[in-house]
């Protein structure tokens, strides 16, 4: 059996992550695994092939994610994720899909795929939903609208004021073009539940199988020499906070500035993450950002910490945290 897995953008990010890990257990399983990613780097990641190789790759991949973001021009745009599926490859014309008996897609936005060619796939399709864009008009979390419940416009994430807009168009395309022989997967009962609520999904059979966790990695490390390894003191209370981006809107970063401005003991509060952290505006509190950090540093980072905080608004499954106590963390 010859599964391809549709897993766009960059192959270290969350979802990417869970998506390549389960390749990487079909492998062990013996199963003729594949990822097809638009992914600029996939150096290290076996049997992982990318449409964005080369120079003109880069450039394609490159134009179809700006395409995909020309919403913009149309609307007052918020710092929130919103993908338009308007722009993409054809990933039916890859020789990697005309090998393949099952396409399992994970995450496929950015420019990836253009959501119309989905109704190409005359093949069995499994989508795994790690966020909740499969269901919306365009958003990846809905935070607290409901419209994708019944009818996407007035978007909030678009700050649009017009009862048809983009993402009622979105909402619509993808009513249009869903093959009813599709099997969705929630990587959570939170995940599942949202789906069976929604206008897009609620007729399908959807089932759960929860996410994983890579405990070859996350395991529990001994905290002093974590923090020697980190440069991180022995003497205080360590607070940890990170993410893909930290000051990502989903994951709460304003929330968590509140709490720490609140805190009237002396500790040290680590980030980790791609962006900077603001700063902090309490004298108890100095601040370390580790910035991006590879499964082994992450394991010392967990490790290292008295508390992991999570002050996330919405997670498809919450990474993070398992991780975190995975390495003996409590969060």
């Amino acid at each position: 059996m010859k599964v391809l897995h549709i897993v766009g953008g960059d192959l270290d990010e969350g979802a990417s992550q869970g998506a390549y890990i389960l390749h990487e257990h079909l492998l062990a399983q013996g199963v003729d695994s594949l990822i097809l990613t638009n992914s600029s780097n996939t150096e290290g990641y076996q049997k992982a092939y990318s449409i964005a190789d080369g120079i003109l790759g880069r450039i394609k991949a490159s134009l179809r994610m700006k395409f995909d973001n020309t919403h913009k021009l149309f609307h007052n745009k918020n710092n929130l994720k919103f993908s338009s599926g308007f722009f993409g490859y054809d990933i039916t014309k890859s020789n990697l899909f005309q090998k393949a008996d099952i396409i399992h897609l994970h995450w496929i936005c950015n420019g990836f795929v253009d959501i119309k060619n989905l109704q190409k796939i005359k093949k069995p399709i499994v989508w795994t939903l790690r966020d909740m864009w499969a269901m919306t008009g365009g958003c990846h979390y809905s935070l607290d609208c409901k419209r994708f419940q019944d009818k996407c416009g007035r978007c909030p994430h678009l700050d649009s004021q017009w009862e048809r807009d983009i993402s009622t168009i979105l909402q619509s395309r993808k009513n249009n073009v869903y093959s009813r022989s599709i099997q969705f997967v929630g990587i959570s009962n939170w995940i599942t539940n949202q789906a069976k609520k929604s206008r897009l999904l609620r007729d399908y059979k959807i089932t759960t199988i929860s996410n994983n966790i890579d405990l070859i990695n996350f395991f529990p490390y001994g905290k002093e020499q974590a923090r020697k390894n980190l440069n991180l003191p022995s003497d205080k209370p360590i607070l940890l906070f990170g993410a893909q981006y930290v000051n990502s809107e989903y994951k709460g970063y304003n929330i968590l500035l509140k709490l720490l401005t609140q805190i009237d003991f002396e500790a040290r509060v680590v980030f980790f993450g791609r962006n900077s952290p603001s700063k902090i505006n309490n004298s108890n509190i100095e601040c370390t950002h580790l910035g991006y950090l590879t499964k082994q540093e992450l394991q010392q980072a967990y490790s290292a910490a008295d508390l992991f905080i999570s002050t996330s608004k919405m997670e498809a499954f919450g990474k993070t945290v398992a991780e975190s106590m995975a390495c003996g963390t409590p969060v």
